[in-house]
């Protein structure tokens, strides 16, 4: 809802998201995540590896143009492979992902799934997600 007062606009903030990044005059808006592992198998250097599948969700009414998330993994676990997006691995177990030039938007009410590849020597993993926004 807008409102007018003495020809001064003031603008309801409607959206619940986080900082606006580049442009604070546009805040992030929270997408939901969700993360499956697709399958494991056995990797070399006494390693296994595990495929996983994280699944972002537009909860919003409105189209975003990029999208982000942060990954936490243990300090024995690394990339072997990701598709469909850029990361950097800041090795202090924690992995931000985000969108190629080419998949950056969700429609409204839409999702995109991001699959990758971790190994680790450990025979079981839990990568946490956090911090899934876009704008």
């Amino acid at each position: 809802e807008n409102l007018e007062l003495d020809n001064i606009k003031i603008f309801k903030d409607t959206n619940k998201g986080g900082s606006g990044g580049d442009n604070p005059q546009i805040p992030a808006k929270e997408l939901s995540s969700s993360i499956t592992l697709a399958n494991s198998w056995p990797g070399g250097d006494n390693k296994k590896v595990f495929q996983y599948n994280v699944t972002l969700t537009n909860n919003t009414t409105e189209p975003i143009t990029s999208w982000s998330f942060d990954m936490g993994v243990s300090s024995s676990t690394k990339i072997e492979g990701m598709w469909n997006s850029n990361y950097i691995d800041t090795e202090n177990g924690i992995i931000t992902v985000s969108n190629k030039d080419w998949n950056g938007q969700i429609g409204a009410g839409a999702s995109i799934t991001i699959d990758f590849q971790l190994s680790s020597t450990e025979q079981t993993i839990n990568p946490i997600i956090s911090n899934a926004k876009g704008k």
